[in-house]
């Protein structure tokens, strides 16, 4: 491994790896080896159920991924120490259920999409519904 490259955790799931990044911004986000961090913190960031957010955070831990004093959390800095389990052979899924579809995200590309009513088109309405 080079100086600057960090080792990537391909093999945590979609949970573990949102509610890592979420941890990481909670600490050094904001300059802090660990904080206190609630489950409710995690479900807030993450957009996972906060029974789901409390399992990937035990796992975690229990990958000595990230670290737990008390109830405060923090990244573990020594990767050496990781202990993430190889893939034994199952497909990962490609989306749960709580992840967001492509595009709910962003806002439409089309833009406003609403008529508007021109003097031309009153008219042809218009005209259209004397005759009944």
């Amino acid at each position: 491994m080079r100086f600057g490259q960090t080792k990537t955790a391909k093999d945590l799931t979609k949970r573990q790896f949102k509610v890592l990044l979420a941890i990481l911004r909670k600490t050094y986000g904001w300059n802090k080896p660990m904080d206190r961090i609630t489950d409710s913190q995690l479900s807030e960031i993450t957009k996972l159920p906060v029974k789901r957010c409390n399992e990937a955070k035990l796992e975690l831990v229990r990958m000595n991924i990230i670290k737990q004093q008390g109830g405060m959390f923090g990244p573990n800095k020594n990767i050496s120490e990781w202990c993430i389990p190889q893939n034994e052979g199952k497909s990962p899924k490609t989306r749960d259920k709580t992840s967001l579809k492509l595009g709910d995200c962003y806002p439409s590309k089309q833009g406003d999409t609403k008529d508007t009513i021109t003097k031309e088109k009153r008219k042809d309405y218009s005209s259209e519904n004397s005759h009944v």
